[in-house]
């Protein structure tokens, strides 16, 4: 059987470099993805490659447990910048995203060949790249690409920069964070 994966983009942009959401309310947003989801066949399973949340503050979390929880597919999800408060990974598990996993509406990535890495700083982005497994064929990953180096983009986020990184056997890879 052939799987599928499937990554929801959301629909943040930038203005004036500054982070702004999207023009429709949240909930509206969600309903147009669920309802994209909902098109395709019993193969597909959603992987979320970070940021459900717009602000890991506002708590959000009840919205979206309504929402997210009337999928009949487990949901796979990495923890974006917008997930982690403080952008402190030691913080997810306190925040909105880390509730909705313990509540098991999100799961962490669990297909064979299949890693999800949750946003992480640059250092620790690296450190975990050269931990990836042999048998890894695919890599979800929160960060921001672009083939062109920003003046605000930090290192990784340049591709070049990245792809070094990411280790030969890895044949695909999902990243979120490019609105």
């Amino acid at each position: 059987m052939k799987k599928v994966w499937f990554t929801i983009c959301s629909d943040v942009h930038l203005m004036d470099r500054v982070p702004k959401c999207r023009g429709e309310e949240q909930e509206q947003w969600l309903q147009k993805q669920i309802a994209f989801i909902h098109q395709f066949s019993k193969e597909v399973n959603p992987i979320i490659a970070g940021d459900v949340f717009d602000v890991p503050e506002r708590n959000s979390c009840h919205l979206m447990y309504d929402i997210l929880s009337n999928i009949t597919k487990p949901i796979m999800a990495i923890a974006g910048n917008h997930d982690t408060p403080l952008l402190n990974n030691s913080f997810i598990s306190y925040s909105s995203f880390g509730i909705l996993r313990k509540q098991g509406v999100l799961k962490e990535i669990d297909l064979d060949g299949v890693e999800g890495i949750d946003y992480l700083n640059d250092k620790e982005l690296s450190e975990r790249l050269s931990e990836i497994k042999p048998t890894t064929k695919v890599v979800v990953v929160h960060r921001f690409l672009c083939d062109t180096k920003l003046p605000h983009m930090n290192e990784l986020g340049f591709i070049n920069n990245f792809i070094r990184l990411v280790p030969k056997h890895v044949k695909l890879l999902i990243a979120g964070d490019n609105h």
